[in-house]
């Protein structure tokens, strides 16, 4: 049986590995990517999260833009550590495919009413997008 995930994530390089990971399994089918604050800003990790998933053939993988900012406090990124572009300042060309024009919190929130019980969640970035979708909708 095929695990269907959606994952929400800072796409650094940490996250790229993980998606590569997931991508190279036959038993799990990426379904969704909302990207988040965290490593670098959430527009960036959405382009490196479409950048990933074209290299692993995924390019049909709607990917979000989600939160840009905590709720509560400041944003901090770890520009230092994963560089400027979130994948070590390899000067990646753009991706080839868009951005959906729902935010993160709106695609978790659509995708588990469109199949409740049927997706797994695989939150490896801030949880502001997971927030924010039960702020929507706490069902």
């Amino acid at each position: 049986m095929t695990q269907r995930v959606i994952v929400d994530a800072d796409v650094g390089i940490d996250d790229a590995l993980a998606l590569f990971y997931l991508a190279a399994h036959d038993d799990i089918e990426i379904v969704a990517v909302g990207s988040v604050h965290g490593n670098i800003d959430a527009p960036r990790a959405a382009l490196n999260a479409l950048r990933v998933l074209e290299r692993c053939g995924h390019e049909d993988v709607p990917v979000a833009q989600g939160a840009s900012s905590p709720l509560n406090q400041p944003l901090h990124v770890t520009w230092r550590v994963h560089g400027a572009d979130g994948l070590g300042n390899e000067g990646r060309k753009p991706p080839v495919g868009n951005i959906t024009g729902e935010t993160a919190a709106e695609q978790l929130v659509r995708m588990s009413a469109e199949a409740p019980g049927e997706l797994d969640l695989l939150a490896i970035g801030p949880l502001t997008n997971l927030a924010l979708a039960y702020l929507e909708d706490p069902g």
